[in-house]
């Protein structure tokens, strides 16, 4: 059985030592710019956690409980489960847009849905959109009492809710009601057993449904049939599923023991075992597959968050192993006289076998498995699942192969060979095996023979002694060979050979010093292919190369390995390893690229940052650090950086390596002049860098003022310049506010008069005030998002709305309404506000019913003072006895004063307006605009332009969702 997904040797990536608030965290998701987000119950976090942005965000939402976390187009959308839901602009780290506890109360997860955005709540489901959220399920309406909603899901083409605690899935029908899905199923002749509605959490993937519950989960195919999995409760345990994702094509499940917050285990579904038994590990909450990575990210209750790389291999826990194998399609496990066998291509199904010898080494020749024992040789094939004793190995204490031939040495003779198939006996060589080393490599077998040097077997069985200027006499506890580079270990020292198998040469180059060159880096194990040598630190697998006789270093390839108790090297062979980490073995691919080429965004504005290549002139001893910067949580925490010092003088080149999570010194540099280059190589060859320089005491102290007069002056300027930016938003914001102010207020008029016409019976009139009604909202909508519209339009506009206007009052007064203006004005040439005109007009009109004037006058002015100033005039009649009771300003009016008064600050370029308005010599109300224009009607023409171009873009391509 495989129970479980997860390592208990397995360390924290982020925790509260990583500035994490809380080790309890619920969620993470990687945000396109390669920074992480953590959804804590303390808040939100983020790393890298340099960015003012982010810090912005971390701040506005505090140390409220964060319960899931949602990024799409520039938006991160935060859930707490007190204070609802906050959608943020990443790149500003502004609030966009908040949904308290009242509308949004105890949001328990989002769900991604056909495009759409939907939040679980307790109030039921939401469906989040640019122009708001909308209810889709309404718990109290369609759930029992005392039921809430946990999870939903889109399946046949239907939207579903889990219902807790009762076992019900509703289903949606056509006409948007909701139905219980098992009554459907009864109506098709379906016997239900309403606990395989599992109804804590769901996940669709590969056309079925996972349904997790408690201590089981349930996977639903289209059909609504039900295959039912158990994880057994041995000690009480309350298995509780979290939540479900997918890897590489395996299904994963996050699992916490609710008797027990320290508990839970990451769950591995297999379809073909149907009974679990789980380990005893970290509580997880969420799984988030890595987006850069070839990992997933786990979140936990207890330990922060976990980052599992490459997830495979994992061992059940009842399986107690004292050694492990691994070959290339082999998993071995040995414990006293019971070995258990895997095979990594096939299903994650162990075979038992009972052989009663104890096993050394394993080989793997034509898929077949070669057991070394200390009495025999045993053969394991894998397709009838059978073991057989071969020769008796008794004699031999080093077994290795090259191509279909096995190699054994005895310990105080010869070297054998054995062709499995072929030869019923090992065939003994005249070649010595008295070796305390031996490596396969090349098509060669090497060794090395105590007290006497390096040989080696080629695929033709033909012995070769190595001659060189080396000392090989000694003794050796390790040497690797890549390609020409041979590296021999001889005690703590290791020195490097150029090896030639045509001549069956060693020419010693140097030695190799790693304890400079990787300071704080501890290699506890180094091995080789024919790509490089690769260093092994526990947390990494670095590959490179040697040159310059050894005194540099060549980094080729770099893999994050994530952080581990157990360290334990298992396998080499190419690009592919395996690694010990106790109760899992971690197989890595290192050929395989684990994220694309990704380049940071540092600041307001997109700008790369690239390879730090400069020359220094050192005029005293130096000492200096570099700090890694950028946006990617890989790359600044996770990544080895290489620094290259060249001395110009005489060529000499040191180089050394740091991880970016790390500071690194670098002590007393000689004087001269230095070529200094950082880089970082990545398993994608792309050779890229974000990093500081600092400098310590060579800079003159006149050098360091002006330095950081000039520092202050750029930050500065950056901060006026974003305060700029973000009062020209809020601005914008109250603008829109107060323009849409307009359209409730005119309708509510509207619609009183319709009311008022169909109560006394005046269906017709009623009609003609709605076609009208409808053309001018049609009109208002079309101009909602335009800060600025032509004058022509907004006169059409006045003139459909008078016409309304005498609709409305045809039974109370009969005013003359008439608009004067010049026969040479080009009014298609002035832009003012939309609907600026209209509530002016309705004052006039009120004015005109509260008048003793039989037909009073409303007249409209268009006319310009000079060539750069219009000036708008509004003037109707006015009786003396009614001057008092008109004294005030009206809503309306108010609107007007405030919305020129913003567009003046927003435009202070473009026009500057004045708006006055009263009465005048105790007869006449009066209204005055002027708009002085600072462009000609060209360029404010173009100017729109522009400003709609923009508007439009923002829809199209920046549109918030």
């Amino acid at each position: 059985m495989l129970s479980s997904a997860q390592s208990g040797q397995q360390l924290a990536e982020i925790s509260v030592s990583d500035g994490l608030p809380t080790n309890s965290s619920r969620k993470l998701i990687e945000l396109g710019t390669g920074s992480v987000a953590v959804a804590t119950d303390a808040g939100l976090f983020f790393l890298p956690n340099n960015q003012s942005n982010l810090k912005r965000i971390s701040k506005q939402i505090g140390i409220q409980r964060c319960v899931d976390l949602y990024e799409e187009k520039g938006l991160l959308y935060v859930a707490t489960y007190t204070d609802g839901l906050s959608v943020f602009e990443i790149i500003t780290g502004n609030l966009i847009i908040h949904y308290g506890k009242s509308e949004l109360p105890k949001i328990r997860r989002f769900r991604k849905i056909n495009q759409s955005l939907y939040a679980v709540a307790r109030t039921g489901i939401w469906r989040i959109t640019q122009s708001g959220i909308f209810n889709v399920f309404d718990a109290k309406l369609w759930m029992l009492p005392g039921n809430k909603p946990m999870d939903v899901f889109y399946y046949n083409q239907k939207l579903h809710v889990l219902s807790y605690p009762e076992h019900i899935i509703y289903e949606q029908q056509p006409n948007y009601t909701w139905a219980n899905l098992s009554n459907s199923l009864q109506k098709m002749g379906r016997e239900i057993n309403t606990f395989d509605f599992a109804n804590l959490v769901s996940f669709v993937h590969d056309n079925k449904v996972f349904l997790g519950s408690v201590n089981y989960y349930m996977v639903m195919d289209s059909s609504y049939h039900f295959q039912k999995y158990e994880l057994l409760p041995k000690h009480n345990e309350s298995w509780a599923f979290s939540d479900f994702s997918v890897h590489n094509g395996t299904v994963y499940g996050a699992v916490t023991n609710t008797n027990d917050v320290e508990d839970g285990v990451l769950h591995i579904h297999d379809p073909k075992i149907h009974t679990y038994s789980p380990p005893h590990h970290n509580p997880i909450w969420s799984i988030t597959p890595s987006r850069f990575k070839d990992a997933i990210w786990l979140s936990t209750e207890n330990q922060g968050v976990l980052l599992l790389h490459q997830p495979k291999g994992f061992i059940p826990a009842e399986f107690v192993f004292d050694r492990k194998f691994v070959t290339e399609n082999f998993l071995v496990g040995l414990h006293d006289d019971n070995i258990k066998i895997q095979t990594q291509t096939g299903p994650q199904i162990w075979t038992s076998l009972l052989i009663h010898d104890r096993i050394r080494s394993v080989l793997e020749i034509n898929n077949k498995l070669y057991l070394f024992g200390a009495d025999y040789l045993w053969i394991y094939n894998p397709v009838n699942n059978k073991t057989l004793q071969s020769i008796r190995s008794s004699g031999y204490q080093w077994m290795t192969s090259i191509g279909q031939a096995i190699y054994f040495f005895e310990p105080y003779g010869k070297i054998c060979i054995f062709n499995p198939g072929k030869d019923k006996l090992p065939r003994k060589t005249k070649v010595d095996a008295i070796s305390d080393a031996v490596v396969s490599q090349n098509n060669h077998i090497i060794f090395h023979k105590r007290g006497k040097g390096f040989g080696c077997i080629d695929s033709s069985e033909k012995y070769h002694a190595f001659n060189g200027n080396g000392i090989f006499d000694k003794y050796t506890s390790q040497f690797q060979v890549s390609g020409n580079q041979f590296l021999v270990q001889s005690g703590n020292a290791l020195e490097l050979y150029e090896i030639n198998f045509n001549k069956y040469t060693l020419q010693f180059k140097g030695r190799v010093n790693l304890t400079f060159p990787f300071l704080n880096i501890q290699i506890l194990k180094i091995t080789a292919s024919e790509i490089g040598f690769h260093l092994f630190t526990g947390d990494y697998i670095f590959t490179v190369n040697f040159f310059h006789n050894g005194k540099q270093i060549e980094l080729l390839q770099q893999q994050y390995l994530g952080r581990w108790n157990t360290n334990l090297w298992l396998y080499t062979d190419g690009n592919q390893f395996a690694i010990d980490r106790g109760d899992a073995i971690q197989f890595i691919n290192q050929s395989k690229k684990t994220y694309p080429e990704f380049r940071p965004f540092y600041g307001h504005d997109d700008i790369s940052l690239f390879p730090l290549d400069g020359i220094l002139n050192i005029n005293q001893n130096i000492n200096f650090k570099l700090i890694t910067v950028g946006s990617n949580y890989f790359d600044v925490h996770r990544s080895l950086y290489e620094v290259a010092i060249r001395n110009l003088g005489n060529g000499a080149t040191e180089n050394l390596f740091f991880t970016g999570n790390q500071y690194r010194w670098i002590n007393g540099i000689d004087l001269g002049r230095y070529q200094l280059t950082v880089s970082s190589q990545s398993t994608t060859s792309s050779n890229l860098v974000w990093s500081i320089l600092i400098f310590y005491q060579a800079l003159p102290f006149w050098f360091i003022v002006l330095f950081f007069i000039v520092l202050l002056f750029i930050y500065f300027n950056f901060q006026l310049k974003m305060q700029g930016s973000l009062n020209r938003r809020i601005l914008i914001l109250q603008l829109k506010t107060l323009q849409n102010n307009f359209n409730p207020h005119f309708i509510y008029n509207c619609m009183s008069l319709i009311q008022s016409l169909i109560i006394g019976d005046e269906q017709k009139k009623a009609l003609e005030v709605t076609a009208k009604l409808a053309k001018l909202n049609r009109a208002f909508l079309e101009n909602l998002n335009n800060e600025l519209i032509s004058l022509q339009n907004e006169i059409t506009f006045i003139k459909e709305y008078v016409e309304m206007e005498r609709m409305r009052f045809e039974s109370d007064i009969d005013f003359r309404f008439t608009i004067h203006i010049p026969k040479n004005f080009d009014i298609k040439s002035w832009q003012i506000p939309p609907m600026i005109l209209q509530p002016l007009i309705e004052n006039s009109i009120k004015h005109g019913l509260l008048s003793d004037v039989k037909t009073p006058n409303i007249d409209l002015y268009i006319h310009l003072k000079d060539t750069q100033i219009l000036e708008i005039r509004i003037e109707n009649s006015c009786s003396k006895s009614r001057i008092k009771v008109n004294k005030g300003i009206g809503i309306g009016i108010k609107l007007v004063a405030d919305r020129l008064s913003l567009l003046s600050e927003l435009h202070p370029g473009l026009f500057r307006t004045t708006f006055t308005s009263g009465i005048e010599n105790n007869n006449k109300y009066v209204a005055r605009i002027a708009i002085e224009r600072f462009m000609t009607p060209t360029e404010s023409l173009q100017f729109m332009n522009q400003l709609k171009r923009q508007t439009l873009n923002k829809k199209m391509g920046g549109g918030k969702s």
